[in-house]
C-alpha cells in the first residue's frame, strides 16, 4: 500500500491470500500470477488507476465483491480472461468507471447484481460461441449508460429485473428461435426492463419469423412497468467455411437488407447460390466490399428488388448465373473489379434502363441481358472478347449498341441481339470474326450494317426479318466464304447487295423474301446457289450467273415475279438446275449451257412469258443418257403456252424423242427449231492461207484468204419454217 514507485508485481503460486487494499495507491502497470492459483476473493485495489484499479485472479470464477467499487477513480474497459466460468454476485457492482466489458464464451452464469450500479457501462459484449445460460436478478440494474445488449441464444434463464432502470437502453437483441420460445425452455422473471421513473421504448430485435411467439412470451408483466416494446425482425445468417452466407426464413424477408461483412467471426466473401431467390418482398440490397462472388440464382425472382448498392472499394469479381434474373432493377453500377458477367445474370429484368459494364469485363455470358425490355443503350468495353448467345435478345427498347474503338471482340453469339426491334444502327468492330446465327434477327429498325473484312462467317438467319435494312456493306478484302441459311431472308427493304468476291456458297434461303432487292452481284468465286436463295425477291429484274456456279438449288429464284432475264456466261460450268428453280418468273428467254446435266422437276413452271429456250446439247449427250430431266419442266398451270426451243442443227429428232409431253409439262406446245450451228475448232496456222469453212446441208461456204487470228467459229441460223 502506498508503494509510489511500484510498477509491477508477480505473485508466486505459494501465495494463498491477498489482504485488503494490499496494492492500494500503487502505480502498477502489471500484475502477474506465476501459477494457476485461485483465491476465494480478490480485494479492492483502490487508487491503482494505471491498471484500472482491479485484480482478477486466474481461477474459474469471479468472487463476490471481486472489484466492487474499484473503478471510481478512472474510466476503463475490462476484458475478462478466458477460462472464467462465472461472474458471481456483485462482482463488478457499483464500478462507476467501468465503460465496457468483454465476457468470454466460457462464462455460464452472471450472478445477482454482478454489474449493478455500473453507471458508465455502455457496452456488454459476449464472445462468439457464448455458453452463458443464466442472468440473475438485478445483474445489470441501474446501468444507466447501457444502450444495447445482445443476449446469446444459449441463455435459458433471465431473472427478475435483470435490466431494471437501464434508462438509456434502446436496443435489445434476442436470438431464440420458435422452438425455444414455445417448448418451455426459457425461464423469464418479471419486470426484466422495468423503468421506475419514466416511460421507455425499447426495440427488441428478434429472428425473422418469430414475432408472434415473442409477443406472446414477453407480456407486459415480463417487460416491466413503463416499457413499450418495438419488435423488429432481423435475418439470421449461416456461413460456410469459405465465407458464403445465406439467410434463414428467406421467404419472410422484406424491405431493405444489408449483408453483414462478418458472421460468426468469419469474413463474408460470398453470397451463396439461391440465397435470396424468390424473396418477392425484398426491395433493396446492400453488399459489403468484402464480397468477391455472388452465387448462381442468388437473387433470382426477387420481383420487388429495385436497388443494389455495392460498398465503396468493392472486391466483387464474379456474378453467377441468373443471379439477378427477373428482378425489378431500374439501373445498376457493376463494380470495376468484376471480370465476368455470367449466363442470364440480368435475364428478364424488364425495368432495367441503364447499366454500366466496367472496363475489366472480358465476357458477357449467354442471355446475360435477355428480355431487358426497358434497356435503351449499352456500351461494350474494349476488353470484352465474346458476347454470348441471347446476350441482349428481346431488348425491345435498345436503340444503340456502342463498341469501344479499341474493341477486342471476336464473336457475336447466336441470337445475341435477336428481336431488338428498336435498334437502328450498329458498327461491328473490325476484330470480329464470327456473327452467330439469328444474331440480329427481327431487328426491325436496323437500317444499315457494315460487315468488316475480319468476319469469316455469318450464321444462319443472322439478319432475318430486318425489315428496315436497306444497305449491307462488306469491307474490301473480306474473308467471308459463305452466306449461311436465311442470313438476310425477309429483309424486305434491301435494294441491292454486292456479295464479296471470296464467297463460294450462297446458302439456303439466304435472301428469300427480300422483296425490294433489285440488283445483286454474284461474284465469280461462287460455286453454288442453294435452295430458295433468292426465292420471292419480287423486285429482282435480272441476274447474271457466273461461270463458276455449278449448281442452282431448288426454288433458287422461284416467284421472282419481275425477273425477266437470266444470263449464263459462255464458259459456264453449271451442271444442275434444281426443282422449281425459276418457278413463276416472267422470263422471256433462257439459254441453257451445254454443261448442264440435270434440270429438276418444274424448273421453269409457270414462266408464262417464256417464248424462247435454247438448248446446246449435242446428239451424244441426248442419246447416251447423260441428261437427267425432271417432269413438267415448263408446266403452265393456268393456260396454253407455245415455246420455241432452239437446238443444234440436225438434232430435232433426238430432242423430240427426249422431251416428251410429260417432261415439257401441261399446256406446253413445243416448236423445235434446229438453227444452232455447232462450234468449229479454231485454226492454228498463222501463215497467209485460205481458210475454208465448209458448212454442209447446202449452206454458205465462206472462203477467206489471209491471216486468220482469233476467229473461232461461225454460226448460221436458218429459218426451218
Amino acid at each position: 500500500m502506498f508503494c509510489s514507485s511500484l510498477k509491477s508485481v508477480t505473485i508466486p503460486s505459494s501465495v494463498t491470500s491477498i489482504g485488503d487494499y494490499a496494492f492500494s495507491y500503487c502505480p502498477l502497470t502489471s500484475i502477474e500470477f506465476a501459477g494457476n492459483q485461485t483465491y476465494d476473493w480478490v480485494p479492492t485495489v483502490e487508487g491503482s488507476n494505471t491498471v484500472g484499479g482491479y485484480i482478477i485472479q486466474k481461477g474459474n470464477d469471479l468472487s463476490t465483491n471481486t472489484v466492487a467499487g474499484c473503478l471510481a477513480y478512472g474510466k476503463i474497459n475490462i476484458k475478462l480472461p478466458a477460462g472464467k466460468s462465472s461472474i458471481t454476485n456483485l462482482a463488478f457492482s457499483w464500478c462507476s468507471g467501468l465503460t465496457s466489458i468483454n465476457i468470454p464464451n466460457s462464462v455460464t452464469s452472471i450472478g445477482v447484481g454482478a454489474f449493478i450500479g455500473c453507471s458508465s457501462l455502455k457496452s456488454v459484449n459476449f464472445a462468439e460461441g457464448s455458453k452463458l445460460n443464466s442472468i440473475d436478478k438485478y445483474a445489470f440494474g441501474g446501468c444507466a449508460s447501457l444502450t444495447s445488449v445482445n443476449i446469446p441464444s444459449s441463455v435459458t434463464s433471465i431473472k427478475r429485473a435483470a435490466f431494471n432502470d437501464c434508462s438509456s437502453l434502446k436496443d435489445v437483441t434476442f436470438n431464440w428461435d420458435n422452438d425455444q420460445l414455445v417448448t418451455g425452455k426459457l425461464t423469464l422473471g418479471t419486470d426484466l426492463f422495468i423503468n421506475d421513473t419514466s416511460s421507455q421504448t425499447i426495440s427488441f430485435h428478434i429472428p425473422l419469423g418469430t414475432e408472434d411467439q415473442y409477443i406472446a412470451t414477453f407480456t407486459q408483466g415480463i417487460l416491466g412497468t413503463n416499457i413499450t416494446a418495438n419488435w423488429i425482425s432481423y435475418i439470421q445468417w449461416s456461413i460456410t467455411d469459405d465465407g458464403f452466407i445465406s439467410p434463414a426464413n428467406k421467404d419472410l424477408i422484406k424491405g431493405d437488407v444489408t449483408i453483414p461483412d462478418t458472421v460468426s467471426g468469419k469474413v463474408v466473401t460470398g453470397i451463396a447460390n439461391n440465397a435470396f431467390s424468390g424473396c418477392i418482398q425484398l426491395t433493396s440490397i446492400n453488399i459489403p466490399n468484402s464480397v468477391t462472388s455472388i452465387g448462381a440464382f442468388a437473387f433470382k425472382d426477387c420481383s420487388a428488388l429495385t436497388n443494389i448498392t455495392f460498398a465503396e472499394g468493392s472486391k466483387l469479381t464474379s456474378i453467377g448465373t441468373q443471379a439477378f434474373s427477373k428482378c425489378a432493377l431500374t439501373s445498376i453500377n457493376i463494380p470495376d473489379s468484376v471480370t465476368t458477367i455470367n449466363d442470364g445474370v440480368f435475364n428478364e429484368c424488364k425495368s432495367l434502363k441503364t447499366i454500366d459494364i466496367p472496363s475489366g469485363v472480358t465476357s458477357i455470358g449467354e442471355s446475360a441481358f435477355d428480355s431487358c425490355s426497358a434497356l435503351t443503350s449499352i456500351n461494350i468495353p474494349s476488353g470484352v472478347t465474346s458476347i454470348g448467345d441471347n446476350a441482349f435478345a428481346d431488348c425491345s427498347s435498345l436503340t444503340t449498341v456502342n463498341f469501344d474503338v479499341n474493341s477486342r471482340l471476336t464473336n457475336i453469339g447466336n441470337y445475341a441481339f435477336q428481336n431488338c426491334s428498336s435498334l437502328t444502327s450498329v458498327t461491328i468492330p473490325s476484330s470480329v470474326t464470327g456473327i452467330g446465327s439469328w444474331a440480329f434477327e427481327s431487328c426491325y429498325s436496323l437500317t444499315s450494317i457494315n460487315i468488316p473484312s475480319s468476319v469469316t462467317s455469318i450464321g444462319r438467319n443472322a439478319f432475318e426479318s430486318c425489315t428496315s435494312l436497306t444497305s449491307v456493306n462488306f469491307d474490301n478484302n473480306s474473308q467471308l466464304t459463305s452466306i449461311d441459311f436465311m442470313a438476310f431472308s425477309k429483309c424486305s427493304a434491301l435494294t441491292s447487295i454486292n456479295i464479296p468476291s471470296g464467297i463460294t456458297s450462297i446458302g439456303f434461303q439466304a435472301f428469300i423474301g427480300c422483296s425490294s432487292l433489285k440488283n445483286i452481284n454474284i461474284p465469280s468465286s461462287v460455286t453454288s446457289i442453294d435452295d430458295s436463295a433468292f426465292d420471292s425477291c419480287t423486285s429482282l429484274t435480272s441476274v447474271t450467273i457466273p461461270s463458276s456456279v455449278t449448281s442452282i438449288g431448288e426454288k433458287a429464284f422461284a416467284d421472282c415475279v419481275k425477273l425477266t432475264t437470266v444470263n449464263f456466261t459462255d464458259d459456264s460450268k453449271l451442271n444442275n438446275i434444281g426443282n422449281y428453280a425459276f418457278n413463276g418468273c416472267p422470263l422471256t428467254s433462257v439459254n441453257i449451257p451445254n454443261s448442264v446435266t440435270r434440270i429438276g422437276t418444274n424448273a421453269f413452271r409457270n414462266c408464262s412469258s417464256l417464248k424462247d429456250v435454247t438448248f446446246n446439247w449435242n446428239i451424244d449427250q441426248l442419246v447416251a443418257d447423260k441428261l437427267t430431266l425432271g417432269t413438267d419442266l415448263f408446266n403452265n398451270t393456268s393456260s396454253s403456252q407455245t415455246i420455241n426451243f432452239h437446238i443444234p442443227l440436225g438434232t430435232k429428232d433426238q430432242y423430240k424423242a427426249k422431251f416428251t409431253q410429260d417432261i415439257l409439262g401441261t399446256n406446253i406446245t413445243a416448236n423445235w427449231i434446229d438453227d444452232i450451228v455447232p462450234p468449229t475448232p479454231t485454226p492454228t496456222n498463222s501463215s497467209n492461207l485460205a481458210l475454208i469453212l465448209g458448212l454442209t446441208f447446202g449452206f454458205i461456204i465462206l472462203i477467206g484468204i489471209g491471216s486468220y487470228l482469233g476467229y473461232r467459229y461461225y454460226k448460221h441460223r436458218k429459218n426451218s419454217k
